[in-house]
């Protein structure tokens, strides 16, 4: 048996009611998380049931677009944060897309990057992931544990591909580079850091999903953090596919252990 103490449950559910009617609120059950960070909840806290606002021993924050059926982040907590900040503090930053909690033992900063679908919007992909990491790195400057989870919409390596010559946006070099610099700047991609050679994959369109024969997939979820803090994961998994076009991800920590940074 895996011996951890904190779970975080990360998943972009491409839309909250949408996954609650193929049975979110039954993962939520059966998984049991200590925090679950959503991404593109499309709508705000306002629109949602009662069932999904008050889900017994979590409070919640909603980030929500201000056409609420686009984007969106939330955070649903058993552990009461010790502070909350929605976005990055940046002009264009009005989407929905961060949401940071502090908790004692660590910041944890849920993020939704922008797709990157046509020229325009790769623009401001590529600008939001730069600022996002160095916003993340100046915390880490500060003497702060930190854990990025998310839909980042970009494939780190060909590990990451099902298709090795994917050469469309979410695998171009300039956002791979991104990556890379953000990793040797004092982090760790924790799946990839446990399961060095591993083919998983986060994402798979409907299509592919309904069959089987065509095969297909992309990494484009991750769990990262700070070198000092990837001792105490037990654990990353990337789990099913049952709730969104998106896997669940799941970080297990042992926050008990003597080497996590004060």
């Amino acid at each position: 048996m895996i011996d951890f103490d904190f779970k975080i449950m990360s998943c972009n559910l491409n839309g909250i009611k949408s996954a609650k009617r193929k049975g979110f609120l039954d993962v939520v059950s059966g998984e049991n998380p200590d925090i679950i960070c959503i991404q593109e909840t499309r709508t705000c806290l306002d629109n949602l049931p009662e069932d999904l606002i008050n889900i017994p021993g979590y409070m919640n924050v909603f980030y929500s677009n201000p056409n609420p059926v686009l984007c969106g982040v939330a955070i649903y907590s058993k552990v009461k944060p010790l502070s909350i900040q929605s976005g990055l503090n940046i002009e264009e930053d009005i989407e929905g897309r961060l949401l940071r909690f502090d908790f004692p033992d660590f910041t944890l900063i849920n993020a939704y990057i922008p797709s990157g679908s046509n020229k325009l919007r790769l623009q401001h992909k590529h600008d939001f992931v730069y600022k996002l990491f160095n916003y993340v790195k100046d915390l880490h400057d500060e003497g702060k544990n930190v854990i990025l989870c998310g839909d980042f919409n970009i494939a780190h390596d060909k590990r990451d591909l099902y298709f090795k010559e994917f050469k469309s946006a979410g695998f171009l070099p300039e956002e791979r580079k991104m990556i890379d610099c953000f990793l040797k700047s004092g982090f760790k991609d924790a799946f990839r850091e446990l399961y060095p050679e591993e083919e998983k994959f986060s994402w798979m369109s409907w299509r592919t999903r309904n069959n089987p024969n065509l095969g297909g997939g992309l990494r484009l979820d991750y769990f990262f953090v700070n070198d000092g803090l990837m001792d105490s994961v037990v654990d990353c998994e990337i789990k099913d596919f049952n709730l969104s076009d998106h896997c669940q991800l799941f970080l297990k920590l042992n926050l008990k252990k003597e080497n996590v940074e004060d």
